[in-house]
This record gives structure tokens, C-alpha cells and sequence, in this order.
């Protein structure tokens, strides 16, 4: 089981820096993870539509009606990292207008059914490659020097690439239309 601690430790041995034994070991090593481990996550995780973190909900309609433009509001999960999709029914077939203002949705639809990414808290629950991808976006923050950190770069972006690619194997691409190749060509 894969824990926090572990995707720090990864991180700070990349960069050849103290490991640790929890974020709050009160070391330097420790103070730096634990300041930057969160915002790095959340931010990595709204990067891409990962199918690790992928969730669907019909949102609950607010009580107080936005005071201009649209004629409802609806509450953004408390989990929601970015948002992916939005529909107007549970066909997830066609979009309403919409808008994001302060952790709600607006729209004039009676009902709002989002897909979105969440934000995954478990370092369990992420992939091997997303944690590893994850060490090298920590380690590039964690660098003492811009050699080390462009370094770290340049592999965290080889390993985003992989990252994305195994992940996009895992999705079978449903929701993905014929090309115009294949539709002139009537197939």
C-alpha cells in the first residue's frame, strides 16, 4: 500500500535530499513535502481527465436562484478538482450553457448531471505510474538547484507522456465519434 510518505520519499531521494518518516517529523525535508504536497496533487490531478479519479453526479439544485442570467445554481461537489463535462440529462447528450462561480455551477437547465475530476486523497487509489509521475512533478518543486529542477523536469514530462498514454488504454474511447475519414468514406 502506497502512502504519502512513500511519493515524498521517491521525490526527495530524486533530488538527493534527507528522506523522511511523516510529513510532520518537524525535519526540513518533511515542512517542504508537507507545504507542497497538496497543491501539487490537486494540480497534477486537474491537469488531465484521469480515469482514476473520473466521477458522475447529478448535482442538487440550490435553494437561491442566481440573481441574474440563469435560473438556477447548483452546488460543485466537495471532491471536484476540474470539471469535464456538463449535461442536462442523463443521456449525457448535449451541453447546457453554464458557468462556474464560487464552488457552484449556473445554468437555466432544471437538472445538471456533471462529470468531473475528483480530488483522490489515497495515495492508494492512484496508479503506479500517476505516483510515480507524481514524485517526479514533487521532486522538480523539492530541487535545491534549476539543474536539478529542469532535470526533473524533463523526466516528469517523459513520464506525463506515459502516463497519459497507459491511461488512455485503460478508457475504450466510447464516447469518441467516426472521424470525417470514416463517415465519407459510409462506414
Amino acid at each position: 500500500m502506497s502512502s504519502d510518505v512513500e511519493i515524498c520519499n521517491v521525490a526527495l531521494t530524486r533530488v538527493d535530499r534527507k528522506r523522511i518518516t511523516a510529513l510532520d517529523d518537524g525535519s526540513t525535508s518533511a515542512n517542504d513535502c508537507n507545504a507542497l504536497f497538496v497543491p501539487t496533487r490537486d494540480a497534477l490531478l486537474r491537469d488531465h481527465d484521469w480515469n482514476f479519479a473520473r466521477a458522475r453526479q447529478k448535482l442538487a439544485q440550490l435553494s437561491t436562484a442566481p440573481t441574474y442570467e440563469f435560473d438556477h445554481a447548483y452546488q460543485l461537489p466537495t471532491d471536484w478538482i476540474a470539471t469535464r463535462a456538463v449535461h442536462d440529462n442523463e443521456d449525457g447528450i448535449g451541453q447546457p450553457v453554464y458557468r462556474i462561480e464560487e464552488q457552484t455551477i449556473l445554468a437555466s437547465a432544471d437538472d445538471i448531471y456533471l462529470t468531473y475530476t475528483k480530488r483522490i486523497t489515497d495515495a492508494s487509489a492512484m496508479p503506479p505510474d500517476f505516483r510515480s509521475l507524481f514524485s517526479y512533478r514533487l521532486a522538480e518543486q523539492l530541487a535545491k538547484t534549476n539543474t536539478v529542477a529542469d532535470r526533473m523536469e524533463g523526466r516528469e514530462t517523459r513520464a506525463m507522456r506515459k502516463t497519459k498514454s497507459s491511461d488512455a488504454i485503460e478508457d475504450d474511447g466510447a464516447g469518441l465519434g467516426a472521424g470525417t475519414w470514416v463517415t465519407s468514406r459510409g462506414r
